[in-house]
């Protein structure tokens, strides 16, 4: 079986940090890392939404997790970092997912406090950019947007399960590959 995590949460809510700790503790888990990813192949450049509309960025994020995913045979686990502040983003990166062979999909939805997403983002190699402002903005805009997310019955059908992620402990509840 193929099975997808989907990352959600406000920047700096401890995402990236929490797979890449899950990938050290497991070396079978596959992840696909949107940022790392684009700053490996394009640099600074696919910031740019001149350069990159989002149709563009969703056509090269699903063609290289086409070629994770062909890289290995039978079942996966793969974890999708991939920054979707909104419902509409979910639901194009889920139909994405479902789309190129993944048969669940899942969502790690990130409850993480505005402090702890303020520290962490400013922690950030690029976090002295923002105002206090926009970080709180970023984190109350996300939360706005979230209502699909919050909904622990999953009414909406978009994913097979969701997972309220603490990032501050190393586990996704009732997982066993962790």
């Amino acid at each position: 079986m193929k099975i997808a995590y989907l990352t959600s949460g406000p920047r700096g809510a401890g995402k990236s940090t929490f797979v890449a700790q899950l990938q050290k503790e497991n070396s079978s888990l596959l992840v696909f890392d949107r940022d790392k990813f684009f700053y490996q192949k394009f640099g600074n450049e696919w910031l740019d939404p001149y350069i990159f509309p989002d149709v563009v960025r969703m056509e090269i994020i699903e063609e290289e997790i086409k070629n994770i995913i062909n890289s290995t045979g039978g079942n996966i686990n793969l974890i999708v970092d991939c920054y979707n502040g909104t419902y509409r983003a979910r639901i194009d990166i889920n139909r994405m997912l479902r789309r190129i062979g993944i048969d669940v999909v899942n969502c790690l939805y990130f409850i993480t406090s505005l402090s702890i997403c303020f520290r962490w983002f400013r922690s950030k190699p690029d976090g002295f950019k923002y105002s206090s402002i926009a970080i709180k903005h970023n984190y109350e805009s996300y939360h706005a947007e979230a209502d699909d997310l919050r909904n622990q019955n999953n009414s909406n059908g978009q994913f097979d399960r969701i997972f309220q992620i603490n990032p501050l402990q190393l586990r996704i509840p009732g997982i066993p590959f962790i």
